[in-house]
């Protein structure tokens, strides 16, 4: 049998050669700094705080000012959700270059503190590669979520992306039509979804007031032309019948009626809340009208992606990725790879086409949510294991950024260990860095962080 050279996990692609930590995803958010005035720091405005998941919590009506045009809330949207839109695609990726710098100088100096890891650190010259830019920029999202609320005119059924009014006292709906990281097939399947909602009877009785059964709108798209929908229905005091009429109205309204012109392959229910007592719900996805799936494309490989399933949202981007792991892993074709990650395992697989092996476990459905806290509670015996490994030679880590906890894993691999615990190994150097645009118009990228020893 082969040697095992390689582990892809959650967290981790460990190899004789490479190892590879995937960290659970994390979306946008970061606030951009005062130090960044020179890039055009003018344009942007400050993130909202953390937003209730669409669909959820008390409608109110904002307090929109007399006469303001909704063209007016749709850029206070996208200078929420996409900070940088304002600005040339060379200056943003000036502005995350920036913020990077931040990033890894504060590694650096967490890294080489007294009693930190032995040698002299790497100049950020040396180790900051150029940025790796979108293959696409506008409309680049395979995948995009849509509220329900009430909207700035106070119609109860809007579809859109959550706003804080001035002064932030008010939450509201949106229309993302300036969004430019949304295609133009997901924005027509928002506009059919709200006009659906705006037909349906008016439901009294549920909460929110006047919002009725319908959540959140999810839309996934895939390079072979499928568009699939799934949306969140609340089922909760509703009889078997009206649960059943309902969802006969919305395969109708988008297989036969107007919104059949999005040309959906495949259209999901799923569930948030069962009907009545003693009453069954359906299953968490229901399929109500096509096929399963949506198929996706990269580096040559076909991917099967469910409703459910994690898929990286920018699929260009997602092809840099694997390219540059493979790389920056120096994977050949000696090395076994053991493929842990949650989703459509598209870095495994583009390393078997160099790999001797690859083995895969994949995670589907809660048992993923019971992994993210099993992936946090033993992630310190996970670093263990690997720097207590002397077959493996170098690492790969991919992060959104090097946030709190991923400088806590790299501590954890590339410093000494305090006097009276295990010596785990000999400890990892970090030598270079190499930040891919994944989020165009946004300040979030993908960081690769290539370790050796």
């Amino acid at each position: 049998m082969a040697c095992p050279t390689s582990v892809l996990a959650p967290r981790a692609l460990a190899s004789r050669e490479n190892l590879r930590l995937l960290p659970c995803a994390r979306g946008p958010g970061v606030q951009l700094r005062a130090a960044l005035a020179s890039a055009g720091a003018e344009h942007f405005q400050r993130p909202a705080a953390s937003e209730p998941r669409p669909g959820e919590g008390e409608t109110r009506r904002p307090q929109v000012a007399p006469g303001q045009a909704l063209g007016f809330w749709q850029e206070r949207l996208a200078d929420q959700l996409l900070p940088l839109w304002r600005l040339n695609y060379e200056e943003q990726l000036k502005v995350k270059f920036e913020v990077l710098k931040k990033s890894l100088e504060q590694l650096q100096s967490r890294l080489h503190s007294p009693g930190g890891a032995s040698g002299e650190p790497r100049g950020l010259g040396a180790l900051l590669q150029p940025f790796v830019p979108s293959p696409v920029i506008e409309g680049y999202r395979n995948k995009s979520v849509f509220s329900v609320n009430r909207g700035p005119d106070g119609h109860p059924q809007t579809v859109g992306c959550f706003l804080r009014s001035p002064g932030g006292k008010e939450i509201f709906c949106v229309p993302a039509d300036r969004l430019r990281a949304l295609p133009a097939s997901h924005l027509q399947v928002a506009q059919c979804y709200e006009a659906f909602l705006r037909q349906t009877p008016a439901q009294p009785g549920l909460s929110p007031p006047g919002l009725g059964p319908w959540r959140r709108l999810r839309v996934r798209t895939g390079l072979q032309g499928h568009r699939m929908a799934i949306v969140t229905f609340h089922a909760q005091g509703l009889s078997q019948e009206a649960v059943r009429t309902h969802k006969e109205r919305v395969r109708d309204f988008f297989t036969s009626g107007p919104g059949a012109a999005c040309g959906l392959t495949s259209l999901y229910l799923k569930e948030s809340a069962a009907p009545g007592p003693g009453l069954s719900g359906f299953p968490r996805y229901e399929l109500v009208a096509g096929e399963p799936h949506v198929l996706e494309d990269v580096l040559g490989l076909r991917l099967r992606v469910s409703p459910g399933a994690f898929f990286p949202p920018n699929t260009g981007a997602a092809e840099a990725v694997c390219r540059l792991v493979a790389e920056l892993s120096g994977a050949d074709g000696s090395a076994a790879v053991l493929d842990l990650s949650r989703g459509t395992g598209a870095t495994g697989l583009s390393l078997a086409r160099r790999a001797a092996h690859v083995w895969s476990v994949q995670l589907a459905g809660q048992a993923v949510e019971d992994a993210r806290w099993s992936s946090a509670f033993n992630a310190p015996r996970v670093l263990r294991a690997v720097r207590g490994c002397p077959a493996i030679r170098t690492l790969v880590f991919v992060s959104s950024r090097p946030h709190r906890e991923d400088m806590d894993a790299f501590e954890q691999l590339c410093c000494p260990v305090p006097g009276g615990q295990d010596p785990q190994g000999e400890p990892f150097v970090l030598g270079r860095a190499v930040p891919v645009d994944a989020f165009p118009h946004t300040l979030s990228s993908q960081l690769l962080l290539a370790f050796t020893r």
